[in-house]
Parts: structure tokens; sequence; C-alpha cells
């Protein structure tokens, strides 16, 4: 996990290839993160708008999927907070789940 501000300690290429290009597609959808978890590189998690905990599932269409993120974001009420689940998106099915867990 990293924060805004620490150090990236990535003990191996695949997972720092996997941040890297994470890092850049959020950057290129304007989607602003605070913690990005490249641990498991088939359960990649990250915190996003400072309102949403974002399961990506694997990097698997991985510039698709931030593109139907910020979509979402995009069509959800700013004042809800929750999780938005991209884990079974893929080419066939464009799936994105939102689970309310609050509001600001």
């Amino acid at each position: 996990k990293t924060s805004p501000g620490s150090t990236v300690n990535i003990k191996n290429s695949e997972n720092y290839e996997l941040f890297a290009q994470l890092k850049n597609g959020l950057e290129e959808n304007g989607i602003s993160v605070s913690e990005i978890d490249v641990t498991d590189t088939v359960d990649v998690t990250f915190k996003a708008e400072g309102r949403f905990k974002v399961k990506l599932g694997s990097a698997a269409n991985i510039t698709d999927k931030l593109a139907h993120l910020k979509e979402m974001v995009n069509n959800i009420d700013e004042d809800l907070v929750g999780e938005i689940n991209l884990s079974y998106w893929t080419e066939e099915s464009h799936k994105g789940i939102f689970t309310q867990q609050g509001s600001k």
C-alpha cells in the first residue's frame, strides 16, 4: 500500500509495472487516489476521490476498467460514499457495481 507522500516499496518487477500502469491510467482519467494496493496482482484495490474503495480485480482490461470507473464516478451523486467493484468487468460484460456505504 502507498499513500501520498510516502515511499513506494515494491519488491518485484511485475508489481512495479502494474503500479506504474495503474498510476498512469488513473492520472489520464483524472481520478485522484489516496492509497493503492498491488500486493496481490489479481486483487488490486485503491481508494479513489476520497470516497470510494475500488476493487479492480486483475490488471486485465485495465485501460477500459479505468475509463468505466471514470464514468461511474461522474454519475454517482457526489455525496455518496462506498465501494466500486470492477473485478467482474470483462470485454463481454462491462459490469461495475457500486455499493453505497454512507454519505458525506
